[in-house]
């Protein structure tokens, strides 16, 4: 048996070629990834900034300076 495992599905779940329906279900797959692609990318974009402000802040408690010139 050296079907490959989705073969094995019936059409409802895996659709024909070409069919509006699995056009669409596919399309629903990659505005997903796309969503999440963003959502990942702006929690990197926050840790980073973070990150960045606690060296800054560190520079400048290390040099005595104010904590206000950060902001």
């Amino acid at each position: 048996m050296n079907t490959p495992l989705f073969s094995l599905a019936c059409a409802t779940c895996i659709g024909q070629d070409h069919q509006i329906t699995t056009l669409a279900a596919n399309g629903a797959v990659y505005v997903m990834f796309g969503a999440l692609a963003l959502v990942f990318s702006c929690i990197v974009a926050v840790v980073l900034t973070f990150v960045r402000r606690a060296r800054r802040y560190a520079a400048s408690q290390a040099t005595g300076s104010d904590v206000g010139s950060l902001l």
